[in-house]
């Protein structure tokens, strides 16, 4: 196995934290500006319009597990299995993220996966 970037990858999983934590201040100071966001249902979103549509407007998760986590220079992937309030969970779900070329800490530009039942 490759050694990941400790900071890319804690940047990852600090990003994780922080959706399960309900926390959207935390999520918008870790992404760039300009920002943008992909999905099947959305096409190069900006940072404004996922968090108006992707962003839930309650808490959602009880547990989000990362399976997989790998991480090549500036750019990251994700699978991860999440586990909702009501029991329900959805899995495996795919993520990719590419962060800023520039700065400290490591803020993410680009994300592009399944923002599905209102969770990016």
């Amino acid at each position: 196995m490759n050694a990941m970037s400790p900071s890319r990858e804690k940047t990852v999983r600090d990003l994780y934290a922080a959706y399960l934590a309900d926390r959207k201040d935390i999520v918008g100071a870790m992404l760039t500006e300009d920002f943008t966001f992909s999905s099947p249902r959305d096409d190069r979103i900006d940072r404004a319009a996922y968090f108006e549509r992707c962003w839930p407007k309650e808490p959602l998760f009880r547990g989000i597990h990362i399976e997989f986590l790998a991480i090549k220079g500036d750019e990251a992937v994700v699978r991860y299995r999440a586990e909702k309030l009501d029991g329900t969970s959805f899995a495996p779900t795919w993520k990719a993220f590419v962060f800023a070329a520039t700065g400290s800490p490591p803020w993410i530009s680009i994300s592009a996966g399944i923002c599905s039942s209102g969770a990016g």
